[in-house]
């Protein structure tokens, strides 16, 4: 697999890894508490992060969506998204990599939203999406982290900080 992926890859799943142990900390209230921000509570942000790595998941690999995690009815603790992370991850992995093997980067996906509307990208797009859609919620998750008054983690999460751990430089 091209190294850029890999990166991004490995990246995205230790940062929201990261961010999972740390709530798994929390009290229930903490957890739950709403904010004017992303999906408004870190338990609903941390869903929608792994929730669309599943999506993203069966949309390139072109599978039949599985029932999001946001909509299922259950309500996630962070150590139960932590191992739906582990799982999804790596099926995002083996996607890419078949992906990568059959040189179907720029081949294009379709499909429809839940409200209908059609959409078309590459599946390298859709990759790219999914690789970086965490970074986004992930800021707003250390946002809401702050807003409770919690220490700050102590990590910048970003890919250079892990493959300083990954390599052990940190």
């Amino acid at each position: 697999m091209h190294p850029v992926l890999s990166s991004l890859l490995g990246h995205n799943q230790w940062a929201t890894r990261i961010i999972l142990e740390d709530c798994a900390k929390l009290s229930q209230s903490q957890w739950d508490q709403e904010f004017e921000i992303g999906p408004g509570s870190l338990r609903k942000t941390m869903t929608h992060i792994v929730g669309a790595m599943q999506r993203w998941t069966d949309r390139i690999s072109e599978a039949r969506l599985r029932e999001s995690l946001e909509d299922d009815g259950h309500r996630y603790d962070p150590l139960e998204l932590a191992d739906k992370l582990e799982v999804i991850s790596e099926q995002l992995g083996l996607v890419a990599a078949d992906v990568e093997r059959s040189n179907g980067w720029e081949r294009p996906i379709s499909f429809a939203t839940s409200e209908g509307q059609m959409y078309r990208f590459t599946r390298g797009a859709a990759m790219a999406h999914v690789l970086t859609h965490g970074m986004h919620h992930r800021a707003q998750a250390l946002n809401m982290r702050r807003r409770l008054g919690l220490a700050p983690l102590g990590l910048d999460l970003d890919v250079v900080e892990w493959e300083a751990m990954k390599t052990g430089q940190l």
